[in-house]
């Protein structure tokens, strides 16, 4: 299937007006700040049994190394991974006032530039030292408008081929309607043709049995959501399409968006499947899924339900076959961005009218404290009443400045749900339908590489180039069946390091054995054996340096778990699911063998040797030469942006159209 690749970015600055390309990168910027971590009663968690390391933050595609777990030291100052990141795609650009039907006034109601995307419209704000605009350097089309304009154009000739290459391009850029009603035209189309390519006669095949199933509801009622309803004292339970939601105090919005959203992941793994030819069976039952009413409560729901691991705003728990949902960000800086957008929401001002380009009236730009105008009389004399402080008054720069927050906030929204979804409620489907094993002690590299394999990414990838620029990674599109874009940067990044063993089957071996794991968890480089002379040297800061060692290693472990389990889901599917079926046989609820793993793949794949007692050395360096050759031709819907340094805010208003003038107000305007 065709990618999109995007290489570079341009940072836009205040008070300047391109064209936008087809994408807009927002950054809000906590460098400096403190963490603020998150756990029960508020106080600092310790690491928790089975979750990342310390300096790890929740968040699945950041889960190798980025820094902000709770119980982790607060990161060194500056940090360019303190940010917040959201991504836009734009729909269009343009510049018009605040109050579109009242004359231009430069103060009261000025030209300003104006985005319209996905959730809304948004008047932009850009100060440099708390938000930042970044815009790709494209031809100004989003990957989704470039797959409808192919569409358009397939229609012209109805070629089966094309539609399942659409369908599947569709469908890794996150379009997954798009994507279902393109299967539902090929096998239409299918229907007619006595001739077809054998991927589409296979996907025909599939999707004609599955395809009723995923539209429907599930087929038989729940029971066990009423058990954990009870065990959990939860106040409401509502059954939708293939999901049972237990849920406390949330709105009627958010419990809608939160069944929509597993529903529709749900649909995309099984197009997914069917387009790879592969039949997956349906769940008679609705899977349950729980959300806390805080983030408070699910930390402490960790432990109530027996999950092992937090890389994502959400965890499934394979011994109890449930999956729980965040309400919010679970890691530091979406934590303090909350607390940020706290300050936006108040009085009648709502996210909803905000995303709409509707805020509160604009009174004027913001008064000084009372005594410092020209002219004014002196400050108080010490041990008087202080001066008045500045009036709330609002300008247009502030009211802009809510907008861009309000949009960022529905982003950032909807990219941690995604991701946590993607990531949990697959590893869940997968294991109802017996596909996973859900009472074997998976090995580590099988855990992380199926978790990672469908994981739309939420956070950039944070890094430095030798000169200690720091750059992020961002993902334009992310969607099922796409590499996933961070830890295709981290494998890249590995091999342009040459932290790759360069013996593939030796690389190849030591992933099946877990042996990357190990070594993040021991701090060994075992591609790399520490130099005796190199360990006695002096170092400025030997905590960093083993800080840093601790962070490659652990994003070579996940790294090479998901290159591994991305190309086996790319190109040998169903030994793949062999594999995991081999794994189910083994002895329940133990640490597994690792002679035993390695007879399992090898006999799924076929590198055994002929007495069956060892893999073949032949076959696997054969099998491990064409995985790292496909891994070099993985494209990613990635582009490299370099950061800016945070700049002083400035007191003109920011985002303020070129050559806009100020006139009287008219007639009934605000």
């Amino acid at each position: 299937m065709r990618r999109f690749f995007l290489a570079a970015a341009v940072a836009l600055t205040a008070g300047v007006s391109p064209a936008l390309a087809g994408y807009l990168i927002v950054r809000v910027i906590f460098e400096g700040t403190p963490a603020a971590p998150v756990g029960p009663d508020g106080q600092p968690l310790p690491p928790t049994p089975g979750s990342p390391p310390a300096g790890v933050r929740p968040g699945g595609e950041g889960t190798p190394g980025t820094p902000g777990a709770p119980g982790a030291e607060v990161p060194p100052k500056p940090d360019a991974s303190r940010s917040l990141v959201v991504v836009m795609p734009v729909i269009d650009q343009f510049q018009q006032t605040f109050y579109p039907k009242f004359t231009l006034n430069n103060v009261l109601n000025p030209k300003w530039d104006v985005i319209k995307h996905r959730f809304g419209t948004t008047y932009l704000f850009a100060d440099g030292a708390t938000v930042q605009l970044y815009t790709d350097a494209g031809k100004g089309k989003t990957t989704e408008a470039a797959i409808k304009a192919q569409h358009v154009a397939w229609g012209k000739t109805k070629d089966p081929q094309k539609l399942y290459d659409l369908a599947g391009e569709a469908l890794a850029a996150g379009m997954t309607p798009e994507a279902e009603a393109y299967c539902d035209e090929l096998l239409a189309l299918a229907k007619g043709k006595p001739t077809l390519p054998a991927e589409v006669k296979r996907f025909s095949e599939v999707y004609a049995a599955v395809g009723p199933k995923i539209k429907a509801a599930a087929g038989q009622p729940g029971t066990a959501a009423d058990e954990w309803k009870e065990r959990l004292n939860a106040q409401n339970v509502l059954t939708r399409g293939h999901y049972t939601l237990i849920y406390w105090d949330a709105g009627g919005d958010e419990v809608a968006r939160r069944l929509a959203e597993l529903e529709e992941n749900f649909r995309a793994v099984y197009l997914w499947h069917a387009l790879e030819g592969v039949a997956l069976p349906v769940p008679e039952r609705p899977l349950v899924a729980i959300l806390p009413p805080s983030v408070k409560e699910a930390w402490v729901m960790f432990k109530a339900v027996d999950a092992r691991r937090i890389a994502a705003d959400g965890y499934f728990s394979a011994e109890h076959g449930v999956l729980v949902l965040a309400p919010e960000r679970m890691d530091d800086v979406g934590q303090a961005f909350r607390q940020m957008v706290k300050n936006v929401y108040r009085g009648t001002v709502t996210r909803a009218d905000l995303l709409k380009g509707v805020g509160p009236k604009i009174v004027g730009p913001p008064r000084p404290p009372a005594g410092t105008e020209p002219g004014a009389a002196p400050p108080s004399a010490p041990g008087t009443a202080p001066a008045t402080p500045p009036q709330p008054e609002l300008s247009a720069s502030d009211v802009a400045r809510m907008m861009t927050l309000a949009a960022i906030d529905r982003y950032q929204e909807h990219q941690g749900e995604t991701a946590a979804i993607s990531r949990e409620a697959t590893r869940q489907l997968l294991a109802a339908v017996g596909t996973l094993p859900r009472h074997v002690d998976l090995p580590r590299w099988v855990d992380s590489g199926v978790s990672s394999l469908f994981q739309r990414p939420r956070d950039p990838v944070f890094t430095k180039t030798d000169t200690d620029q720091p750059y992020m990674t961002v993902a334009t599109t992310t969607g099922i069946g796409a590499a996933n874009f961070a830890m295709l940067k981290y494998y890249r990044d590995l091999e342009a390091s040459k932290d790759l063993n360069s013996k593939h089957d030796v690389l190849l071996r030591n992933v099946l054995a877990g042996a990357y794991f190990d070594g993040a968890r021991l701090g060994d480089d075992i591609d790399r054996p520490a130099n005796p002379v190199a360990a006695t040297t002096l170092v400025p800061d030997p905590a960093a340096v083993k800080a840093k060692l601790a962070l490659k290693l652990t994003q070579k472990a996940h790294a090479t778990a998901w290159a591994l389990t991305y190309y086996l889901a790319q190109t040998k599917l169903k030994e793949l699911y062999l594999f995991y079926a081999e794994l189910d046989k083994l002895p329940r609820d133990l640490p597994t063998d690792e002679r035993a793993v390695l007879l399992a793949f090898g006999k799924a794949f076929g590198l055994l040797t002929a007495d069956g007692t060892g893999l073949d050395d032949v076959a696997v360096k054969r099998f491990a030469d064409a995985w790292t050759a496909y891994m070099s031709s993985v494209r990613s819907s990635s582009l490299d942006v370099a950061i800016e340094k945070p700049t002083p805010p400035t007191t003109n208003p920011p985002n303020l159209a070129p050559g806009a003038t100020s006139g009287p107000p008219a007639s009934g305007s605000p």
